[in-house]
């Protein structure tokens, strides 16, 4: 019988072995990406199997040109041995399609136990990262490589992977992650579990040694406070400040003159409205003007709001206007801008930093205080919590319905309901927001020189 050592490779690298039975084609993993170990074991499995069988075969057949043998099995407690007589053979028999159902149902269950390879930390570090990799954006590579970095100097490079257990994990956990704010802790902990998940699955690690840090609601809120960054809102003097005519006619890039504004008046994330699309600004059946989020943190921040009547006053669709008609092909509001690190954002930020400190506005207060700013005016005002919650994009508190909001961003209250019960709340005083309306075709010299220099 020809050795049953035919190997597969899938896609992701992983080595197979693969044979018939009973007419069907089985696969299962060596759980290794070498193809030096994945031939040696599959020539062992294919080895044991053919002996089997071919000794079976010659038992069903000639049962009578056997008079004695001695059967070795992989397990060396298991030895059978027939003397020749016509009983021995029948008992032989039976033991023997036990012993070859059990190799055939594979008897690399455990690989390792074929192969001494043993998996150092960096090695399976390496190879998760090249799995993985090719699915996850630049900027949370950029925070892996410093994640993995301070396990692998921690644990140690060459520690081998399945000689870390919790106790390991734990001890370092204390001294590295436990000190930071529990927000990072818990974003910390979860790289490094989904790790350890990859590792058990590939027979690296008998279990996972990941063991969060469990924190009540009161010490958790009592360390987020005192190690996380605090958020600090705008006050009404900032706000006179930033959107004063002075200020503003003197703002040269769209961007900066208009993400403030629609920050203060929708809370929204910075990345999620410079990624705005011209075709998601629309009005909708019921004449109201809507912003339709779609490029976001998380699934509950998916949504559609209505435009607060302040921005289209401001000359908000005058802009657009002018995007559409100088940028042929514009995809967002500010075509200009590209990623960096994955963030599209990220000149952007360097640019409201130095405009913020040419103010003089308190260096704590970045931009997302304009979103802290606006949580707290809705939570002020007794804003339904459930309608401030869809509003700003953060999850409900308690699990909705999936008849509730789907994921095209739909929320489960009305446009309408959202612009009579929740926008008034913005309504700021005109002494301090007194920003005059955008003259149509302000930014179009900017907008060309951009576009050429793109092209």
């Amino acid at each position: 019988m020809k050795l049953a050592s035919n190997l597969w490779k899938s896609r992701h690298g992983i080595y197979y072995f693969r044979y018939k039975l009973d007419g069907l084609d089985i696969k299962k993993s060596l759980k290794t990406r070498s193809p030096l170990i994945a031939k040696e074991i599959a020539y062992k499995l294919g080895f044991a199997m053919a002996t089997s069988q071919d000794l079976l075969d010659q038992l069903l057949n000639d049962p009578n040109s056997i008079k004695t043998w001695t059967l070795e099995t992989a397990n060396p407690n298991i030895r059978i041995s027939t003397d020749g007589s016509a009983e021995d053979h029948d008992r032989a028999l039976e033991a023997l399609k036990i012993v070859l159902a059990s190799q055939q149902g594979f008897t690399a269950q455990n690989p390792a136990s074929n192969s001494s390879r043993s998996y150092s930390l960096k090695e399976s570090i390496d190879d998760y990262r090249i799995e993985r990799d090719s699915t996850i954006k630049a900027r949370t590579k950029q925070a892996w490589n410093t994640d993995f970095k301070q396990l692998a100097d921690g644990l140690g490079e060459s520690t081998p992977t399945h000689q870390i257990d919790v106790e390991a994990y734990t001890s370092w956990r204390i001294k590295v992650v436990d000190k930071l704010a529990p927000s990072s802790q818990d974003s910390k902990n979860n790289v490094y579990k989904n790790f350890f998940d990859w590792c058990v699955q590939r027979d690296r690690c008998k279990s996972n040694p990941v063991v969060p840090c469990k924190l009540g609601k009161n010490k958790r809120a009592e360390l987020q406070q005192q190690l996380g960054r605090e958020r600090l809102p705008y006050s009404t003097q900032d706000l006179t400040i930033i959107f004063s005519d002075e200020v503003r006619q003197a703002i040269k890039k769209p961007c900066l003159y208009w993400l403030p504004l629609i920050a203060l008046y929708t809370g929204a994330r910075l990345e999620e409205i410079a990624s705005l699309e011209l075709s998601t600004v629309r009005l909708n059946e019921d004449n109201i003007w809507t912003f339709e989020f779609g490029k976001t943190k998380t699934v509950s921040s998916i949504r559609t709001i209505p435009i607060h009547p302040e921005l289209i006053n401001a000359g908000l669709l005058q802009y657009i206007d002018d995007v559409k008609q100088f940028w042929p092909n514009a995809n967002t509001l500010f075509p200009y801008m590209r990623p960096v690190s994955g963030r599209l954002t990220h000149r952007f930020s360097q640019d409201y930093g130095s405009f913020k400190k040419n103010l003089n506005i308190d260096s704590t207060k970045d931009f997302h205080s304009f979103r802290t700013t606006v949580i707290g005016i809705f939570k002020r005002a007794r804003v339904s919590d459930e309608m401030r919650r869809e509003y700003v994009g953060h999850e409900a508190k308690e699990k909705l319905d999936v008849h509730d909001k789907s994921y095209a961003g739909k929320t489960r209250f009305t446009m309408r309901q959202i612009s009579t019960d929740l926008l008034p709340a913005l309504n700021f005083e005109k002494q301090t927001i007194k920003t005059s309306p955008y003259l149509k075709g302000t930014f179009v010299p900017f907008l060309l020189q951009r576009y050429r220099k793109n092209q």
